[in-house]
């Protein structure tokens, strides 16, 4: 944990980002299904195109040894993971949910208090475009009371944007765009703005914890939606506190609570738990409601 706080800060001191990105550069011409991938390494050298940074490094892109370009290899590696997790924990969700997806050429996908961090990890959201071969579409809606006046005065409440494309992607006709709503999920549902995605996806909301209140009238609005939504916690207590409200609603439970295979690699202290030096990782579990019927 040291080493990868020592680093992240080294990394801001010199580039100005608390974050780092590794998008798959060629837009893949073969599907490769995420759920192949055995862990991070996996994906980024063979179903990514990050072969050589995973030269010398175990599952979790630690080094095997002490070689230094091994080390700065892991570290970027392992930086990048906390932004890398959002497209793939989404993608990963969205293989359980469309056993067809490889087939699909558009995608609409809702987050769900959205805040700072997705906003700022939107553009990795073309890693979709890049695995997956037959998709010519990717709209993503943000939805949350934390999204930055500043943000929303760019597109207008409710407003799109076309967001830049890859060269290749360019050239194939591939587009993504972004729509943006400040506010609760269950107001924006009653808008002439909404339309029923694919997927919604709530990033460690802590609705059992924070803002319960705020949260409540939307948990209760996603427990009935006709469509799969996907939560990822910080932690296992969250996890379970959430699934028990969902379940006093009657949600449909589509992939039980467990561990993300795609949570960030780097730990984090958890500064208010019991348990001292207790770290936790970026969207560390992962559980999914949606309607009884298949998704396909």
């Amino acid at each position: 944990m040291v080493k990868d706080e020592k680093f992240a800060i080294q990394h801001y001191r010199t580039s100005g980002k608390n974050f780092e990105v590794v998008c798959t550069d060629v837009p893949r011409t073969t599907f490769i299904p995420l759920s192949t991938a055995k862990s991070w390494h996996d994906y980024f050298t063979n179903i990514s195109d990050k072969g050589d940074f995973g030269i010398g490094l175990n599952a979790d892109m630690i080094p095997l040894s002490d070689n230094p370009a091994a080390e700065m290899a892991g570290n970027f590696m392992r930086l990048a993971s906390g932004t890398m997790t959002i497209p793939l924990t989404t993608l990963a969700a969205l293989e359980m949910a469309f056993p067809k997806l490889d087939t699909m050429t558009s995608l609409k996908i809702h987050i769900v208090g959205a805040t700072g961090r997705e906003i700022t990890s939107i553009l990795v959201f073309e890693e979709l475009l890049h695995l997956l071969p037959q998709l010519q579409q990717v709209h993503v809606d943000l939805i949350g009371f934390e999204i930055p006046d500043h943000t929303i005065a760019q597109v207008g409440q409710g407003g799109s944007m076309k967001m830049e494309c890859c060269p290749k992607c360019t050239a194939a006709s591939r587009t993504r765009s972004i729509s943006l709503w400040k506010g609760a999920y269950h107001e924006y549902a009653k808008t002439e703005h909404f339309e029923i995605p694919h997927l919604a996806v709530a990033f460690q909301s802590g609705f059992s914890q924070e803002m319960s209140v705020e949260w409540n009238p939307t948990v209760k609005y996603l427990a009935r939606a006709p469509y799969p939504t996907l939560f990822t916690t910080y932690n296992e207590i969250e996890m379970k506190e959430e699934m028990a409200i969902l379940a006093t609603m009657g949600a449909h439970f589509t992939q039980k609570g467990e561990m993300n295979k795609w949570r960030g690699l780097c730990p984090m202290l958890e500064a208010m738990e019991e348990v001292e030096g207790k770290v936790f990782y970026l969207n560390q579990y992962w559980y999914s409601i949606g309607p009884n019927q298949s998704h396909i």
